[in-house]
């Protein structure tokens, strides 16, 4: 089964070293300018999707490096990317890829990463990023201009999205509305309908919920944040594109063998007061039954959502996740461990 499979719609692993995946740091970062008055974030909070590298279209050589100084000569190419900045001073980044391995054989994976921003004087955000990386961008009217290195430009275009869903990045809610568990559950059973309202800006709860009620488990060395009345679900989808079955060869059948042959494994445990770590409760997961759907990157797939949901009393929590996939069609077989940091607040 494919990446996106094995490490889950979106295995976002940063660093994914066991797996080798690039680290999902490019290589070189062009380097900001020096520091300048802080403005208001508010008026620069929104979300814009890449629409151009280096003036032409995607798919676009990767921002993760690939193709630089990738490992195995696998091709590794971006199909389509979304940063959205929220008013609390934080940005979400979130890219599609598809990658090439040298014997033709082809899979998608997705990533996702976390981050502050600061708007600087003039139409310039300076970005911080996983692994102590800056960068500065700049803003018009429409546009916000990305630069990786001297001569790799990326342009994303400003989308509609609903002023309420840009208060807060993800894991972390606003204060007008407690999460819920038939929130949870709606994400848990319709995750593809949400992540499409949601990259659409919809106004409805369930976009809502997709930002404010749950995290995805491939959020390595990430914290999230929610309130102790909050329920909330921590989970991954895993699938298999259409695209990427017809590649192979496979049938739903084997796709969806392959998916029920993937082994994934949640633990929780609380950060004691003298900064210990209690003991690992293993977290019994919900699985949805395999569905054929439409992800709004990647096209038709066939999927199940595997998740948890809880609520937890205010404190410091350890969220531990090992992931094991099986060879198929060609595609080794692997695991990965994962480590989220949650922050529950009063």
């Amino acid at each position: 089964m494919n990446f996106t499979v094995r490490l889950a719609l979106v295995v976002v692993l940063a660093g994914c070293s066991d797996a080798n995946l690039p680290d999902p740091v490019g290589p070189e970062l062009a380097a900001p300018p020096p520091e300048t008055p802080i403005v208001s974030n508010r008026d620069v909070a929104a979300r814009y999707e890449l629409a151009e590298y280096n003036g032409g279209p995607l798919p676009s050589w990767s921002p993760i490096g690939a193709g630089d100084w990738d490992y195995d000569g696998t091709k590794h190419e971006l199909l389509g990317a979304t940063i959205t900045l929220y008013t609390d001073g934080t940005y979400s980044d979130a890219w599609s890829h598809r990658a090439t391995t040298l014997a033709g054989a082809r899979y998608h994976y997705d990533q996702e990463f976390l981050g502050r921003y600061t708007r600087l004087g003039g139409d310039l955000v300076r970005l911080d990023g996983p692994h102590n990386t800056t960068s500065t961008a700049t803003l018009t009217d429409s546009s916000f201009v990305w630069p990786w290195e001297k001569d790799r430009v990326f342009t994303y275009r400003r989308t509609p999205v609903l002023t309420s869903l840009l208060a807060t990045a993800p894991g972390k809610v606003s204060p007008a509305e407690h999460c819920t568990r038939a929130d949870a559950e709606s994400i848990l059973n319709n995750f593809l309908g949400g992540l499409k309202l949601w990259r659409g800006g919809s106004p409805s709860r369930l976009a809502e919920a997709f930002t404010e009620c749950q995290f995805r488990l491939y959020l390595d060395g990430q914290t999230v944040v929610f309130r102790q009345d909050d329920v909330f679900l921590g989970g991954l989808n895993l699938f298999w594109t259409v695209e990427e079955m017809e590649e192979l060869g496979a049938t739903r059948a084997q796709a969806v063998a392959d998916l029920e042959a993937m082994v994934v494994k949640v633990w929780l445990a609380p950060l004691l007061p003298d900064g210990t770590q209690g003991p690992l409760v293993e977290q019994p997961l919900a699985r949805t039954p395999y569905k054929d759907g439409m992800h709004p990157v990647l096209g038709r797939v066939v999927q199940q959502h595997r998740a948890f949901i809880t609520s937890l009393p205010a404190g410091e929590y350890v969220v531990v996740v090992e992931v094991s996939w099986q060879e198929f069609n060609g595609l080794p077989a692997g695991e990965e461990h994962i480590t989220v940091h949650l922050l529950i607040v009063p």
